[in-house]
């Protein structure tokens, strides 16, 4: 796109554009990230915590940035202004002009988009492996990963800045995708990260207390949420959404919804705008059952297991259903073969227990993983978990909560101090746990090892047949972030590992 045209398209809120700024070159690339820019690239300085935007400009002109969008309130010299445009809002279009310089890709790609507390990232595996069965090269990003054939790069954070969603998406587009999956934060709305993707449809999958440490309560966090379905800026014409009801948040979201919409819970249908989940077992195998959708029978046979994932696939499939892909590949779909990274998967073993790692990090996502869990369950549930650092305290004394009510084994340990003093968290979790057991009718054990590793193996040691051992929290990571140092840290290969030398082939 030519500077000139981008100027224009930004508008009125354009303040100064430099003397030096070439208005007739063409910009090839845009980003946020200073360590991307490349020649003929546009910089957007964004505002930061810790730095700013602006602190890269010298490298940026350095590395071949044609220009770059700057707050219009910045104080650069007057060498580096002169090769800025300044614009008001910054935020808001930084995502514009990055839209705009990668061709505006979700305008040419049936493109979902899932948000809520739990359940995200699954919904959104279960949407790619739905649009793949009806032919679709589908490009996905969500917490786990950014996505697209062959080629994967880790996230970090659950919604990436507006300019590389942008860069992922027209970059999938150029070599191919016809469907794009986004996993969309209530971060990644208040930032206007998403800004520039509009919609075919929409998933909201529930909502509990979670990031309170960055929203004033639950009401501005729903609020945010419920954005992506309340502002037509979002939205394609055709735009159509499938809400979760089996909460008080996704029914408020239900009455005031403007989309085209259908409900989906485990109540049972009572009209063709509701869709159950209540024919949907969970066996030791995987889901089985029945869902059905506008009068048409789907079958679910899937490796997929406890009961929450029953109202993922259920969402997943009635967004597919109302967003018109094939009603017989969706069939398809929902009889093969589906694995979601991070998220209850079992290691293999001839062990006489099972083993599962999941990413679970919230009281809401934990219970429901131990009350998924609970009934596959024979022997003991043992679960490995922690609290990160310099994320919402609260967690501190809610997963301990959860974990001495409805597992029979709690093992305290770390996960993530970040710049905290580890024993800061542990002793938190330990004094609250501690607190608990006298409240707790039939409280869980605890033991307490602050060693990840450590403490992995010592569940393992401890399990007896038919007991589930849960290592919960890291899920998909494959790091242990401290103050000084990150260290390699994966509970699935860690796992994987003490069981093949506890319980050879």
């Amino acid at each position: 796109m030519e500077i000139n045209r981008l100027i224009e398209l930004l508008d009125e809120d354009v303040v100064t554009v430099g003397s030096q700024v070439q208005l007739h070159a063409m910009l090839t690339g845009a980003h946020s990230d200073s360590r991307r820019i490349a020649e003929n690239d546009l910089f957007i300085a964004l505002p930061g915590v810790r730095s700013q935007g602006t602190d890269y400009l010298t490298k940026v002109f350095e590395n071949g940035a044609l220009a770059a969008l700057i707050p219009d309130d910045a104080d650069i010299s007057s060498e580096l202004d002169d090769k800025c445009i300044r614009v008001k809002h910054i935020r808001k279009n930084g995502a514009l002009a990055a839209t705009l310089v990668y061709g505006n890709p979700t305008q040419h790609m049936l493109t979902f988009g899932v948000t809520g507390t739990n359940g995200k990232t699954s919904t959104c595996h279960l949407l790619k492996h739905l649009l793949e069965a009806c032919g679709h090269k589908v490009v996905m990003l969500t917490t786990v990963a950014h996505e697209f054939g062959d080629w994967r790069e880790e996230t970090p954070n659950t919604t990436p800045d507006a300019a590389l969603v942008q860069y992922v998406l027209g970059n999938a587009k150029l070599q191919g995708a016809t469907a794009a999956v986004v996993e969309v934060s209530a971060h990644g709305i208040l930032l206007d990260r998403i800004l520039g993707c509009q919609f075919d449809g929409v998933v909201f999958t529930n909502l509990s207390a979670d990031h309170q440490d960055c929203f004033a309560g639950i009401e501005p966090y729903f609020n945010e949420k419920q954005r992506l379905f309340m502002e037509s800026v979002y939205h394609k014409p055709n735009c159509v959404a499938a809400i979760c009801t089996n909460d008080a948040f996704g029914k408020r979201l239900a009455e005031q919804c403007p989309l085209p919409h259908k409900t989906f819970s485990f109540e049972p249908a009572t009209a063709d705008t509701h869709v159950s989940a209540n024919q949907l077992t969970v066996t030791p195998e995987g889901i089985r059952g029945d869902i059905t959708v506008d009068g048409q029978l789907l079958k679910v046979h899937t490796s997929l297991t406890s009961s929450f994932n029953c109202l993922n696939i259920t969402g997943a499939a009635t967004l597919a259903v109302m967003a018109n892909l094939p009603i017989e590949r969706i069939r398809q779909g929902l009889l093969a073969p589906l694995q979601v990274p991070g998220r209850l998967m079992k290691v293999p073993s001839t062990a006489p227990f099972e083993v599962i790692v999941d990413f679970a990090h919230t009281d809401s996502s934990m219970s429901n993983l131990l009350d998924g869990l609970r009934p596959e369950c024979q022997g003991r549930l043992l679960v490995v978990f922690g609290a990160g650092g310099d994320k919402d305290p609260a967690r501190r004394t809610t997963l301990p909560e959860v974990v001495i009510d409805k597992a029979d084994v709690g093992v305290i340990t770390l996960d993530n101090p970040r710049s905290e003093p580890p024993m800061n968290i542990i002793n938190t979790m330990v004094g609250h746990w501690q607190e608990m057991e006298k409240q707790v009718a039939n409280p869980a054990s605890c033991h307490v090892e602050p060693d990840r590793t450590t403490a992995i193996h010592w569940a393992l040691s401890q399990a007896q047949p038919k007991d589930i051992v849960v290592l919960a929290g890291k899920g998909h990571e494959t790091t242990q972030i401290f103050a000084d140092r990150v260290e390699h840290h994966d509970d699935f290969a860690i796992a994987e590992a003490w069981l093949k030398d506890h319980y050879p082939q």
